[in-house]
């Protein structure tokens, strides 16, 4: 799919009633499957193939991802680094960075110093704001940046750890120095992902494959697959180990997005994310079809 989303949309040609489809796409693959059904279903004299992207952005198409990485910079507050490193990535990599940034534990708005200097140094920090981590798209990769936070809810292709020290509250050369160190990093990180020569974001989710290698975890899958939710006090008895290493296997899991849990009294219930099990087996079998190739393997 090319900078816009493919769409249609049927308008009125001189308010006579005579009504026309417009499709509206950048003339990928994709976009030109759905005019040819559109130009089959109806004829051609009633299709309009709109791929002028100011005609688009006009009639009010929407900008999605145009075969970059979603990359989420992730900490607590959502308030310094990971809003750096959102800004920084939008200067310096919008070529093959979709940058978002969130926090756990997000703040109601952005460190005003941290605005400040980006603004200083000619970095746009008009699309800012604090958010929690249910408000961003699913990302390629997480990136966290060095606070200790662990992200269950953010699924992932690839994570890593930029281990940088919070500058707030502390003087500007502090702040400096953390966008310096987040720049050289964005450009890191960019340079890997233009090696890698393009992502595909529908192959495989290596950490759901991951968490299930190994044996105890899939007859937790499979045990959870036939139940609408389980008690920890049932996957005990079926599985004859320890409550520690229960869960040291169900953290491995949630963490993968596999699982979701709660927890009702004393004891943790889970049940099984279906739709993600559903989305991992089909590329993995479009993957056996040559369908999925990873192009990721230098990230």
């Amino acid at each position: 799919m090319g900078l816009f989303g493919t769409t249609t949309k049927k308008r009125d040609i001189g308010g006579n009633g005579n009504a026309r489809v417009q499709v509206m796409g950048t003339g990928c693959r994709k976009c030109h499957a759905l005019y040819e059904a559109a130009t089959e279903a109806l004829g051609a004299d009633q299709v309009d193939y709109v791929t002028d992207m100011a005609r688009i952005a006009e009639a009010g198409g929407t900008v999605v991802n145009a075969g970059k990485v979603r990359v989420a910079f992730i900490c607590t507050h959502n308030a310094c680094r990971s809003q750096i490193a959102e800004a920084v990535a939008r200067m310096r990599a919008s070529d093959v960075i979709e940058p978002y940034s969130a926090g756990t534990d997000p703040l109601a708005a952005p460190n005003p110093d941290a605005l400040r200097l980006l603004a200083k140094r000619g970095i746009d920090v008009s699309m800012l704001r604090s958010k929690a981590l249910d408000e961003i798209p699913r990302p390629d990769i997480v990136v966290t940046m060095g606070c200790g936070v662990s992200c269950p809810a953010l699924p992932c292709q690839h994570r890593e750890d930029w281990g940088l020290d919070d500058p707030t509250g502390k003087e500007d050369a502090a702040y400096d120095a953390c966008i310096d160190a987040i720049a050289r990093n964005v450009d890191d990180l960019a340079d890997r992902i233009r090696a890698a020569d393009g992502w595909d974001h529908d192959r495989p989710d290596v950490s759901a494959l991951r968490a299930l290698a190994d044996e105890t975890r899939l007859t937790v899958v499979r045990a959870l697959a036939h139940e609408e939710e389980l008690c920890a006090c049932k996957l005990l008895d079926r599985l004859h180990v320890s409550q520690s290493t229960l869960s040291h296997h169900m953290k491995v899991l949630v963490d993968a997005g596999l699982v979701h849990q709660r927890r009702d009294g004393r004891w943790m219930h889970y049940r099984i994310d279906s739709d993600r099990l559903v989305a991992l087996g089909e590329s993995i079998t479009a993957l056996g079809r040559g369908g999925h190739a990873s192009n990721g393997d230098n990230i």
